[in-house]
């Protein structure tokens, strides 16, 4: 009888350890960071969609995602995202994250927007867009961009 009893013993010792050992095991994160938070689109034609390119890194071991940015307009700038769902970044990879921008009228073009990206529970990631909208495409300077 003693040896059943030392049997359930040890049979319950085991599963407490292991379930302590569970428990003490880090959570898998996602750490994203933006690569470069400023897009330069150059000149741009009016009534032309471009795309300012953002690249998110995933440094953690778990995926992330980054949420769509709500489009906008006004009467010079329209702009929005150009992935219809949420983008999902595998762990220790990058992604690029894609926003369209479309001139209404010739001018200087400044957004200032935030997207907001699901890691580490849900944050704000600043970003700027800025270009040079022309009325005619043979204004273009096609010089190349350092």
């Amino acid at each position: 009888m003693t040896w059943i009893i030392r049997g359930l013993l040890i049979c319950s010792l085991g599963t407490l350890l292991a379930a302590v050992w569970l428990l003490v095991q880090p959570t898998p994160k996602p750490a994203l960071t933006l690569v470069d938070s400023v897009a330069v689109l150059g000149q741009i034609p009016v009534g032309e969609p471009h795309f300012a390119v953002f690249t998110f890194r995933n440094d953690g071991d778990a995926p992330a995602q980054v949420m769509n940015l709500e489009p906008t307009c006004s009467t010079k700038v329209c702009r929005g995202s150009y992935h219809k769902v949420p983008q999902t970044i595998p762990p220790q990879s990058e992604a690029q994250y894609l926003i369209e921008v479309k001139a209404n009228a010739p001018g200087e073009i400044d957004i200032d927007a935030v997207l907001f990206v699901n890691d580490q529970g849900l944050r704000k990631v600043p970003i700027h867009i800025s270009a040079t909208a022309i009325a005619n495409p043979e204004q273009i300077d096609a010089s190349p961009r350092p």
